[in-house]
């Protein structure tokens, strides 16, 4: 059965689905990514893996109290809040990659520079192919940009 734009029942819940599902793993993936680039703490497992297990010793954790807050409340962990709460959030996705994509440059320049021993030789190789990977996107997506601004596309 069609509605009347077309689009049939399945189609009205797929998108909004996969919406879901893009967004819930982007926050996961920004959460985690600051726990790495936060220093090691008394609190913190043995088994997590830190940017400071490789010596580097700034902290470059870049979520804000409210940020991590609402990310652990709603995406993270089982919460009345996430399960009865409102559950049209919205995030600043924009926002919170540009910071997480500026840390994670730092991190990765400073491997490239300081962890040259055979003892980091894959995390050397790593940082090198993710810089390289993600600079390209960044060229990419000024240039996608670029050309936008000038269209009558809104």
């Amino acid at each position: 059965m069609l509605n009347e734009l077309g689009m049939s029942r399945r189609s009205l819940w797929i998108l909004p689905t996969i919406h879901d599902a893009c967004l819930n793993t982007t926050l996961m993936a920004i959460r985690d990514i600051d726990d790495f680039l936060t220093p090691r703490m008394g609190g913190s497992r043995k088994d997590d893996l830190k940017a400071s297990d490789l010596g580097f010793r700034e902290g470059l954790g870049f979520l804000g109290k409210t940020e991590r807050e609402r990310i652990n409340k709603l995406i993270m962990h089982s919460t009345k809040v996430a399960a009865y709460g409102n559950q049209e959030s919205s995030w600043d996705i924009g926002e919170l990659t540009s910071k997480c994509v500026s840390q994670s440059l730092y991190f990765l320049r400073w491997v490239q520079a300081n962890c040259k021993s055979a003892k980091h030789q894959k995390a050397w190789a790593a940082a090198v192919f993710y810089t390289t990977q993600t600079e390209a996107i960044l060229e990419y997506a000024k240039k996608v940009k670029a050309s936008n601004i000038g269209s009558s596309k809104p």
